[in-house]
C-alpha cells in the first residue's frame, strides 16, 4: 500500500503522520504525491511505524540488490523480492 493510502485507509491527517516519523508536514506531502522519494533512513522509519502496511517498493525506486539488503535489515526473506 502506498502512503496516501494508507493515511486514507487509517484516518491519519498528514502534520499527524509527520510527526509520527519525525518530519515536516511538507516532506509528507511531497512524499504522497511522489514529488520527492525520502532517505533509505525515512523510508525505513516509514515501513517501521506502520508495522511493514507501506513497503520499502512504495516509497523507493531501489534495485533489485538493494532491495534484498532493505528486506535483509527488515528481516524479510530476501527471496520475496
Amino acid at each position: 500500500m502506498d502512503l496516501d493510502e494508507y493515511l486514507w485507509r487509517k484516518k491519519i491527517k498528514q502534520k499527524v503522520f509527520a510527526e509520527m516519523v519525525g518530519v515536516q508536514l511538507g516532506t509528507i506531502h511531497h512524499l504522497r504525491r511522489r514529488a520527492k522519494t525520502p532517505s533509505l533512513s525515512l523510508a525505513l522509519n516509514i515501513v517501521d511505524v506502520t508495522n511493514g502496511e507501506i513497503e520499502i517498493e512504495n516509497l523507493m525506486s531501489l534495485s533489485d540488490a538493494l532491495k534484498r539488503d532493505v528486506k535483509k535489515k527488515l528481516n524479510v526473506n530476501p527471496l520475496d523480492v
